[in-house]
């Protein structure tokens, strides 16, 4: 396991959505310093034939990506279900990251959707949700970062620094404006944080005063990445459902799930959460 500890994580079918999902992969990892660990898993009663198949598919697979100018690419085959096999897995090698491709909508797909977001909670790093568009050579050189009043923005700032830090990525705060005076004075105080994190490090940001409040926040720093065609949009994912999120799911959801097909990377805010090694 440990020439997969802190890779980037990346669950693979051998469908069409692989190529996409092994790319951002490989921007991530170029990002920090990573290597990429495919993981195909199995169904538990898988013959011995059926194991070598998927052996020999990873093999083809990680062929494909593999050159000199790339990170490593390794590969591990796990049976069992996937995302429970997913969550084991990442905290086995504590990954720096997993990445995901989003599936297509349906009224089917979204109840497998909810189900989907809540087993994510489980992650103790982030997760990258992507979708069926190629990503730009530069995706990860601009980080969107919304900030509202919720106390658990913080936990997202130390991974933006990140990438700031280790990607020389520009990050692109965008402070939400709030009539009521303790929302406001929140926004502020994560501000002030971000400020004195980045100044730290010298890193790259700028602060842009939305119209939008912490509600309309995040569809705006989508449309921002959109319209640059580049771009990640990173955002905190909701700590405690309540009775409407266990039915229809968090905000995140509509968020991972946006049209535009911009990437969101999602932080749990949790104090277990892994931090990046250099």
């Amino acid at each position: 396991m440990n020439s997969h500890k802190q890779n980037i994580l990346i669950p693979v079918t051998f469908s069409d959505k692989d190529k996409v999902t092994i790319e951002h992969g490989l921007l991530l990892a170029k990002a920090f310093n990573k290597n990429i660990t495919l993981l195909a898993v199995v169904d538990e009663n898988s013959s011995d034939d059926i194991m070598q198949s998927i052996n020999n598919q990873l093999e083809a697979l990680k062929q494909t990506f593999s050159s000199v100018h790339t990170p490593r690419i390794l590969s591990m085959i796990e049976q069992g279900i996937l995302m429970p096999i997913l969550k084991k897995t990442s905290d086995e090698i504590e990954a720096a990251s997993v990445i995901m491709t989003m599936e297509k909508n349906s009224r089917i797909r979204f109840y497998k959707d909810v189900q989907f977001i809540k087993e994510t909670k489980q992650f103790k790093m982030p997760f990258l949700m992507v979708h069926s568009q190629e990503p730009h050579p530069e995706q990860s050189k601009i980080i969107y970062l919304p900030i509202g009043f919720r106390k658990e923005e913080k936990e997202k700032l130390v991974w933006a620094s990140y990438f700031g830090r280790f990607n020389h990525s520009k990050i692109v705060l965008l402070k939400a404006k709030e009539s009521d005076s303790t929302a406001r004075a929140r926004v502020q105080a994560h501000i002030l944080f971000a400020k004195k994190l980045f100044d730290q490090f010298n890193l790259d940001y700028d602060i842009i005063a939305s119209t939008k409040n912490s509600f309309g926040i995040t569809k705006e720093a989508l449309q921002f990445a959109h319209y640059e065609k580049k771009g990640i949009v990173m955002i905190c994912t909701t700590k405690h459902y309540g009775p409407e999120e266990e039915i229809i799911g968090p905000p995140e959801l509509k968020f991972i799930k946006n049209r535009e097909q911009v990437p969101v990377f999602c932080v749990n805010p949790r104090q277990d959460l892994y931090v990046l090694c250099e």
